[in-house]
């Protein structure tokens, strides 16, 4: 008798459980901070102590403008400071206290702003009256330390000695955070100018991927729905999460920009990169589903293998829903 041929299969088992559609969305890889890095006062370049491609931290010196003039000013500064504390140390033992005098006119100044607030006086009012006050206080010995602070000279050099410091901070430009230095092309003891840029610092470990979700979708996208982000150069997925959806359209394109955020602590994910996410979408509840493999199709109809007694047999079945891996039976 003729033997009766047997193909072995393999098997999966249909289950009832949620079915997720998922949003799919393309975009690329850019990085979160990105700084055109620029000077803040004109001078000539003194030292860079950094190179192209560079990885600095946040704070680091990227460069240092020639600074001397600026701390012969500072010196000189500190000299006319000393200088005044002198005097003022002589002048100020023959004045009395004067707290009490500054303390009344400050209340009568607060009493004042509040018959304003109250509608009781004008603006031009209070300002007269406030005048009429500050005058008759320092006859009567208010603000005597700050007018001898000002008649010996101390007030001004305080003042130049601390505006000449903030301008040596400016000689030297600062990284505002962590990354790599880009598009370097100032040499040392070049001239530049207060605005000039001087690198470009990006941070590529701080990525994030933007990705465009047409307007039809953006119904069941929401900031918490998980994604799956396939990187196509590197071959691989990586499950994040909605970060940012961002509140317009773009009306060329029809899309909202999405943004996933993740860490690229080896760098292999670099600003630049092709990127596809598939965003959780709708949820179907307690579906009968069966992975997509499992159905094929005869007569143009298609057919699931049901086993019954350890053989496996072909029947009609009607899909519903799908995504990339489970079909709704």
């Amino acid at each position: 008798p003729r033997r009766e041929s047997t193909t072995s299969v393999n098997v999966a088992l249909a289950a009832r459980r949620d079915l997720v559609l998922p949003v799919t969305a393309e975009g690329s890889i850019r990085a979160r901070h990105t700084s055109d890095v620029k000077f803040e006062r004109a001078g000539r370049i003194d030292r860079i102590p950094i190179r192209e491609g560079q990885r600095v931290r946040k704070g680091q010196v990227l460069v240092r403008l020639d600074d001397r003039e600026l701390r012969l000013s500072l010196e000189e500064a500190t000299s006319r400071y000393l200088q005044g504390l002198g005097q003022l140390a002589v002048e100020e033992d023959d004045y009395e206290d004067s707290t009490s005098a500054q303390r009344s006119l400050e209340e009568q100044r607060a009493e004042l702003e509040r018959r304003e607030r109250a509608g009781e006086i004008t603006r031009e009012e209070r300002l007269d009256l406030e005048l009429a006050l500050g005058m008759a206080a320092v006859r009567d010995g208010a603000y005597r330390r700050e007018l001898l602070e000002v008649r010996s000279g101390v007030a001004a050099a305080r003042a130049d000695a601390a505006r000449l410091r903030i301008e040596l901070e400016r000689t030297e430009v600062r990284a505002p955070f962590s990354g790599v230095i880009s598009g370097l092309v100032l040499n040392e003891g070049e001239n530049v100018q207060v605005g000039q840029t001087f690198v470009r610092l990006v941070d590529d470990i701080n990525v994030e991927a933007a990705v465009g979700v047409l307007e039809s979708d953006l119904a069941v996208v929401s900031v918490g729905k998980p994604a799956l982000l396939e990187i196509p150069a590197l071959g691989q997925s990586i499950p994040l999460q909605v970060d940012v959806v961002e509140p317009e359209v773009s009306e060329d394109r029809r899309t909202c920009r999405v943004l996933l955020r993740l860490r690229s602590d080896d760098q292999r994910v670099k600003p630049g990169m092709f990127v596809r996410a598939a965003i959780a979408g709708q949820v179907f509840e307690d579906r009968l589903v069966v992975p997509r493999e499992a159905i094929v199709t005869r007569d143009g109809r298609p057919v699931l293998f049901r086993v019954e007694d350890d053989r496996a047999k072909w029947v009609y079945v009607q899909l519903g829903r799908q995504n990339d891996r489970l079909v709704e039976i």
